[in-house]
């Protein structure tokens, strides 16, 4: 899911260079490490999202972001 919502963001900007996969990977990353951190480790959508948007802006994906943020109002 992180995966797609990315590439309709990257595609809403008209192809912006972005690489998702690697979005995906390091948010990926960051879910593991926040799930053996926690004593329940369940992480909510709304957490999933703002790391979505934060590694984003990180990678210097900005128009991606933003129409990941105009994206998640939406929904």
């Amino acid at each position: 899911r992180i995966t797609r919502a990315v590439e309709l963001a990257v595609a809403a900007v008209n192809g912006h260079q972005c690489d998702v996969e690697n979005v995906t990977d390091l948010v990926t990353r960051e879910i593991h490490a926040l799930c053996g951190h926690e004593h329940d480790p369940k992480i909510g959508i709304e957490t999933i999202q703002d790391l979505v948007e934060q590694t984003l802006m990180q990678q210097g994906c900005y128009e991606v972001a933003k129409e990941y943020i105009v994206y998640r109002s939406k929904r």
